[in-house]
């Protein structure tokens, strides 16, 4: 298939962009990002992943990617990799999201706004930029495997699902969800009477049971551990419930982008009553498990959202279509130049100008060089025996700069007293000496970390106990001295 010059010029924009704001700041924005870096550390010391973190919440059994990390120590190698290639390979769903169109209305120009919407849905700029996530991989491969099973009767897009479908199975368990989008897809192709070869049938067969045989040996420790509760992933259901109670529907919806919404739900609906293509039923399959697992607390909240703007970004090239078909056949077709143009500036209002915002939100969260130097100073001064308490947000992030223990992070899974831990933070960081004392002395803490992050999400100025004789301040940092 040719690929049109607008196209890789809309590749080049986004990629530029996610480019300019990535390098906006020396540190990641997120602690996952921090927990990544050091399982590729790991990696490199080691040859393989890790599997026992002597930091993580003083030190439990963990949970590695069984690629990411290798990933990550290619990405290395080259002069700013960290930064360059997770944002190139994110953009490249502008490529994917183009030929997924194509095959749904065969219209270059719908199909250029489908990949344009692609490449600015605000949700993935807050999920993605300046981080390391592996999202930034998952996403394009999620989308390119779904583009080569719809074309699997090509011998070339057989060897494309065979590959990418093995490295989303050893990339994260969680993918395993994608089991469940092909069963339902199968039962909408059923349902609507459209003929399915056997290939396809044969490729979901082999695909559900590689992936399901693969995840039961990585996750075999964890499955003995937790049973069916492992879905959760051992996360505390305070924070757990806490997701759906912050949400702002508003806000939501500036996330998500307000035209991949109504356009996406209108090809979705016009897919379904006229068109019965297999690309908008697997695409809207995907949005549908996405949504329901999201609301079943089995999918991330906001991992499952990104799976369905993206969904919903290449779908709107239907309407986008149609609605140009339609004008054509009013009074209105003499304003027909006006079309593009106009449709340009209302991507640039509710798409490009959103990620924009966004982006300049999760650059201004990244750490700040004050706080990254009062971690340093707590690995010269400290003992590896040390711990150090912070936010549950910056543990991973404690972690890699200190080299010392963390009370905990978000690194659930294997995760001992999880919930208690959370309460006991909250007593120390809110309550007077007397009562934090037997807490920090029970964990073994030796400093606290309080950020402009743990002022936030404690609702503090201050620890009560900042001028105890017991309590040595260095900036960020509080060591207790008796």
């Amino acid at each position: 298939m040719k690929i049109p010059k607008l196209l890789i010029l809309i590749f080049l924009v986004v990629f530029l962009f996610r480019l300019y704001f990535s390098f906006q700041t020396t540190y990641l924005s997120d602690d996952t990002s921090y927990l990544n870096l050091r399982n590729m550390d790991y990696v490199k010391d080691n040859l393989k992943p890790m599997t026992y973190d002597d930091l993580s919440y003083g030190g439990k059994q963990t949970l590695a990617s069984p690629i990411f990390p290798y990933f990550l120590w290619m990405f290395s190698l080259v002069p700013f990799g960290l930064k360059i290639f997770p944002q190139l390979i994110i953009s490249l769903i502008v490529f994917i999201a183009f030929f997924i169109s194509k095959m749904i209305v065969n219209d270059d120009k719908s199909a250029l706004f489908a990949s344009l919407l692609a490449g600015f849905v605000p949700l993935i700029f807050n999920e993605t930029i300046n981080k390391i996530s592996i999202y930034s991989i998952a996403i394009p491969l999620i989308f390119f495997m779904i583009y080569s099973f719809l074309r699997i009767n090509e011998n070339r897009y057989k060897i494309f699902f065979i590959i990418s479908s093995l490295i989303i199975c050893l990339l994260d368990p969680i993918f395993i969800f994608l089991i469940l989008v092909f069963v339902f897809y199968l039962l909408l192709t059923y349902t609507e009477d459209i003929k399915i070869r056997g290939i396809e049938i044969k490729s979901i067969i082999i695909f559900s049971i590689f992936f399901i045989i693969v995840n039961i040996i990585i996750l075999k420790n964890a499955i003995s551990l937790y049973g069916l509760d492992i879905i959760y992933k051992n996360i505390p259901k305070s924070l757990l419930l806490g997701t759906f109670k912050k949400i702002d529907i508003l806000a939501l919806i500036y996330h998500f982008g307000y035209i991949p919404l109504i356009f996406g739900g209108i090809s979705a609906y016009y897919g379904f009553i006229k068109e019965k293509s297999k690309s908008i039923y697997i695409l809207s399959s995907l949005a549908f498990i996405s949504l329901c697992l999201v609301f079943l607390n089995v999918l991330g909240f906001y991992a499952g959202l990104m799976m369905i703007g993206i969904s919903a970004a290449i779908l709107s090239s239907l309407a986008i279509n149609r609605l140009y078909l339609y004008l054509n056949m009013t009074k209105l077709s003499k304003y027909n130049n006006l079309f593009v143009p106009m449709l340009f500036l209302l991507i640039f209002i509710l798409s490009i100008y959103p990620s924009y915002n966004v982006s300049d939100r999760i650059i201004a969260d990244a750490p700040i060089s004050a706080e990254i130097n009062s971690l340093l100073w707590i690995k010269n001064d400290s003992l590896a025996t040390d711990t150090v308490l912070g936010t549950i947000y910056e543990g991973n992030l404690i972690s890699y700069f200190t080299d010392r223990k963390n009370v905990f992070d978000t690194s659930f899974m294997f995760a001992p007293d999880s919930t208690q831990r959370l309460v006991d933070a909250s007593i120390i960081f809110t309550s007077d000496y007397e009562r934090a004392s037997s807490l920090i002395k029970n964990y073994n803490i030796k400093y606290l970390f309080l950020s402009d992050k743990t002022k936030s999400v404690y609702g503090i100025k201050d620890l009560k106990y900042a001028d105890s004789k017991c309590v040595e301040q260095h900036e960020f940092v509080y060591k207790i001295v008796c």
